[in-house]
């Protein structure tokens, strides 16, 4: 097929955000709407366990060697196009591409989530969200393909989001193609004042330009995770080369070559630490799979 790379036991090193060495055993990377049906009908044919990946953000995989199939769907599978207020997008554009694009049309709304390291189909399926904004709040409906090869849209409200959380997180077959956003009519040079601030404050606040996942715990009720963790834990922590970030201690860095292990025993000391200082057990915002 000429819209559908297939490559086997695949170095995904530099399609993680932490640049870990993992072996996929069957990576495919579509190019279209229809060769992405094939792939998913072909898994079900042949009973192949499958998972999409975007950015790779907030994935650490458990063991090196990832005997499954991954599709990635990232600049492959990204396309905009606007119709008045609405942007009908690909699930494969990165959020920062979106909010740009939006602004040649003076519409916008999501300038707070400028600098999230995710795709669209990624942030719908966490519901990320950064400055008191989640993705959620523009969605209007999203489109994706079910283990049967089905093509599907449902409503926001059926999204079933809540906090880092939707759907999709339990329906790990359905495959997010695309969604439909509905922005709001904004001044651009405001709109970009405020990009430039959240940028800012992102600069100041968090390891950026370091190889990291994001966010590794989510905030329990009431409380903010790196708080927690500030009160838990007075040494630098780390696991070889995976050490928490200086800059923000909800961020974990890879400084040299850690491995998913040193990742892995790095998040749970830290679970175990706050845990015994305050009895509140960190929830993983990333998935171990």
């Amino acid at each position: 097929l000429k819209d559908l790379n297939i490559y086997t036991n695949y170095n995904f090193k530099h399609n993680n955000s932490l640049n870990i060495e993992y072996i996929i055993s069957l990576f495919v990377i579509p190019k279209t709407i229809y060769s992405l049906k094939k792939v998913i009908l072909m898994a079900k044919k042949y009973e192949i366990s499958y998972l999409v990946v975007g950015n790779g953000s907030k994935i650490i995989f458990k063991n090196k060697y990832v005997n499954k199939m991954i599709i990635l769907l990232n600049e492959n599978f990204e396309k905009i196009e606007i119709e008045k207020n609405k942007l009908h997008v690909l699930s494969g554009t990165n959020l920062s591409k979106i909010i740009k694009y939006g602004h040649l049309f003076n519409i916008g709304g999501m300038e707070k989530l400028i600098g999230i390291p995710a795709t669209l189909g990624g942030a719908i399926f966490k519901n990320a969200g950064a400055h008191n904004l989640t993705i959620s709040d523009f969605i209007e409906n999203v489109s994706f393909i079910d283990e049967n090869g089905e093509f599907k849209t449902i409503s926001n409200v059926d999204c079933r989001f809540s906090y880092r959380n939707s759907i999709f997180v339990n329906k790990r077959k359905w495959v997010i193609v695309s969604a439909t956003l509905t922005l709001s009519y904004i001044d651009v040079n405001e709109a970009n004042k405020i990009i430039k601030d959240t940028l800012l404050y992102r600069v100041n606040n968090q390891p950026i330009n370091k190889k990291n996942c994001g966010s590794v715990f989510k905030n329990p009720n009431g409380y903010k995770a790196y708080e927690l963790i500030q009160q838990s834990i007075f040494e630098k922590l780390n696991v070889n080369d995976a050490i928490m970030s200086k800059k923000h201690c909800n961020f974990i860095e890879n400084i040299g070559n850690c491995t998913n292990y040193d990742v892995i025993k790095l998040i749970s000391l830290v679970q175990q630490k706050v845990l015994e200082k305050t009895g509140i057990l960190l929830e993983k915002e990333v998935e171990i799979i």
